[in-house]
């Protein structure tokens, strides 16, 4: 049993760590016009994002490096993909810009106060992204979904909004 709650330790940052290999494979799946491909890994990377913490938290084993690498995992898959959406979806650009603001913002105050800063509208932010980046996806085999990815981008521009406002 010990060997169980050894590897228990390493699981969330295993994960988060698969979410980072995983951004520039979905990359280069997206460049090869795999796009069903890249929505299952897009979900793939979606769910070790939502597993990381809450398997951290509930088997008590989260860490500062955890932290920090979880958020860079989250800012470089969304960056990323969203950066590759924006090719075919203009509107992206508002959320692909505060993202970037969003992570600037968190290096500014991690660099400060040497502590990663996590709020629940951070939190919600980032699935509301994660969703809206899948919705892209399947937007780009069925167009009529595209009112569905203006809806979500509007929804996720406020919330990353909401967010610079409560961590600056």
């Amino acid at each position: 049993m010990k060997n169980i709650n050894d590897l228990k330790k390493y699981i969330p940052n295993i994960l988060t760590i698969i979410r980072i290999i995983l951004t520039p494979i979905i990359i280069v799946v997206g460049i090869l016009k795999h796009t069903k491909v890249v929505i299952a890994l897009i979900t793939l990377a979606t769910l070790t994002d939502l597993l990381d913490g809450m398997l951290a938290r509930k088997w008590k084993v989260t860490s500062l490096l955890g932290a920090k690498l979880d958020a860079v995992a989250d800012k470089l898959f969304a960056i990323s993909i969203i950066g590759c959406l924006i090719t075919t979806f203009e509107i992206l650009w508002i959320p692909f810009i505060l993202e970037i603001l969003l992570g600037i913002t968190n290096l500014y105050y991690h660099l400060k106060n040497n502590k990663t800063n996590s709020l629940i509208i951070g939190k919600i932010k980032t699935v509301f992204l994660f969703i809206t980046m899948i919705v892209g996806m399947i937007t780009t085999f069925y167009s009529n979904w595209y009112f569905l990815l203006r809806g979500m981008t509007y929804a996720t521009i406020n919330l990353q909004i909401l967010s610079l406002i409560k961590y600056g």
